[in-house]
């Protein structure tokens, strides 16, 4: 066997997983029926947390230079507008949806698994496939009839909502459809509206929704409970002037569309993500409501969180028990993504007079209360993702911590740290790595006691670990005390903005996972619960 893993499924989840497990060092393939990539917008907005990720994989100015940020989320109940969402107080360096076309995104990271050495090979198809408990054996179709039988460790299954690989793992796709039918494009809109926001206008007849795009471009989503298409009609740029008539301000004009469809939303989930040797991602695990452009972000996120476990496993380093962790971290936060958006997009089509009262009198006061603003947009943007629940996540004194993030958090970015030449780093800069972090972080009043458990903590982890865990000093001073005798690199913290962010007034220690979530952290520093943690995850070196 001289394949670690085949990635089924080219759109966005899989070229992340493909990448990723290839920056991981482990050997793919990955393969798509389609001829070629999507020229569709399809998917639009990259989400803060998202964003996050293309940064740990070296993407995010590339990502930036093709996307354009939205400020604000404007709704309107029966054309009056009732509230701003805005996003500058996200919790992150990226505080802001990025409108990116799914066509953009998807070029941006075949050209990314191009210079990690690896092609898409396109009009390839899988057949059918068996596992044993060494891989799986796959038998791909090629579109001049040629057959190949591939076996390899691992098989991935992005091939979204009609999964081959779910259909054969017989696993169900529970849920259904929406009654409701929707039409989409992507046209230019000529109103009086800014163009750094989107719009949506709600009634009880429908909905008019607007995102702006580049280049003087903008989706337009909507339907219209008066207004319905016949079956195996196609809608034109009439029908969506009559539904701007209709719900958009008095003189809006929708002109020059790029592309319009009809499609029906559905909310489904797989009762697990994995079975044996066999994973599935994205669309092919779970699909739901567009509202709140959950869907590409948590299949983006399905595969980051997954290929580096498939890499410390296939390389002998982690246990394989930490394989099932995939499971019981993304499939709460797909569950949680489907009841919300459903929440969502219920609140906003039902046409019932009492939901409808609810919304132009409630709704108005909602979106003035911070602290709901706060969860939509920590929603919304991803960033409040947690895995404390998760069997591979622990720690000890959660109490002696001043606040910071707990383990199973995301480990939040921290600006103004100094290296010792004197140039300045984010934490993230710390952090873009493909092994752990570990964070010995030396508490304001540090002393040579710590120094001394630090430079203890740092030799058992080295000896028990080698590579896999880099390590990585935060001390709150100018410059390195005397009597600070550990011979590692230090980062300084002279404004103590890391120390305050992460709660360690005394000294501490987080670890850091690959995917930018905290596996242990601890306090005060206890070598032999970190080591016992690191047992329960790594094999010896």
């Amino acid at each position: 066997m001289n394949l670690d893993a085949l990635v089924i499924g080219a759109g966005p989840t899989g070229l992340t997983m493909a990448a990723e497990l290839r920056r991981h060092g482990l050997s793919c393939r990955i393969v798509d029926k389609v001829a070629a990539p999507s020229d569709k917008s399809k998917a639009l907005v990259v989400q803060a947390r998202t964003l996050e990720v293309f940064e740990s994989m070296g993407l995010i100015t590339e990502a930036l230079a093709r996307g354009q940020p939205i400020k604000a989320l404007s709704p309107y109940f029966d054309g009056r507008r009732v509230g701003l969402v805005t996003f500058d107080a996200v919790d992150s360096p990226h505080p802001f949806p990025l409108i990116l076309e799914q066509s953009e995104t998807e070029h941006m990271l075949i050209g990314h698994l191009r210079s990690l050495g690896l092609e898409v090979e396109r009009q390839c198809e899988l057949d059918r496939f068996q596992q044993d408990g060494e891989g799986v054996e796959a038998e791909l179709k090629h579109a001049d009839g040629r057959r190949e039988t591939v076996r390899a460790r691992w098989l991935l299954g992005c091939d979204g909502s009609h999964s081959a690989v779910r259909h054969g793992l017989g696993l169900p796709f529970d849920g259904v459809p929406y009654e409701e039918e929707f039409l989409l494009a992507d046209a230019r809109v000529q109103w009086s509206l800014p163009n750094d926001t989107g719009h949506g206008f709600i009634t009880r007849k429908g909905v008019f929704a607007v995102i702006p795009m580049r280049n003087g471009y903008a989706r337009i989503i909507t339907f219209c409970r008066e207004h319905p298409l016949l079956d195996g009609q196609e809608p034109g740029l009439q029908d969506f002037q009559a539904l701007a008539d209709r719900f958009a301000p008095p003189g809006t004009v929708v002109r020059d569309p790029l592309w319009m469809a009809r499609f029906r939303v559905h909310c489904r989930i797989a009762p697990r993500f994995r079975e044996g040797r066999v994973f599935l991602a994205g669309d092919a695990a779970h699909i739901h409501s567009p509202a709140g452009g959950q869907g590409m972000n948590t299949g983006i996120q399905d595969a980051f969180n997954l290929a580096w476990k498939l890499a410390l496993v296939t390389s002998g380093a982690a246990r394989p028990e930490i394989l099932e962790s995939y499971n019981a971290e993304r499939h709460p936060v797909a569950e949680k993504v489907l009841r919300t958006t459903d929440a969502m997009f219920r609140s906003a089509i039902e046409a019932n007079a009492f939901m409808h009262f609810l919304r132009c009198l409630v709704g108005p006061w909602v979106l003035r209360q911070k602290w709901i603003r706060r969860l939509l947009t920590n929603f919304v943007s991803e960033i409040g993702i947690h895995y404390r629940a998760s069997p591979i996540v622990s720690g000890h004194g959660a109490h002696l911590f001043d606040g910071g993030p707990s383990a199973g958090d995301r480990a939040p970015d921290v600006n103004g740290l100094k290296c010792e030449d004197g140039s300045v780093v984010r934490l993230f800069d710390i952090l873009r790595h493909p092994a752990h972090t570990l964070l010995l972080v030396s508490g304001e009043n540090f002393t040579g006691e710590s120094s001394r458990s630090f430079e203890s903590i740092a030799q058992a982890v080295q000896k028990r670990c080698g590579t896999h865990v880099r390590i990585q000093a935060i001390i709150a001073a100018e410059k390195r005390p005397a009597h600070w005798k550990w011979t590692g690199q230090a980062i300084l913290d002279p404004a103590k903005n890391a120390h305050r962010r992460y709660g360690t007034r005394e000294a501490g220690i987080y670890l850091v996972r690959p995917d930018g979530y905290v596996a242990f952290r601890g306090q005060p520093p206890d070598e032999k619960s970190l080591l016992e943690y690191l047992d329960r995850i790594f094999l010896p070196v």
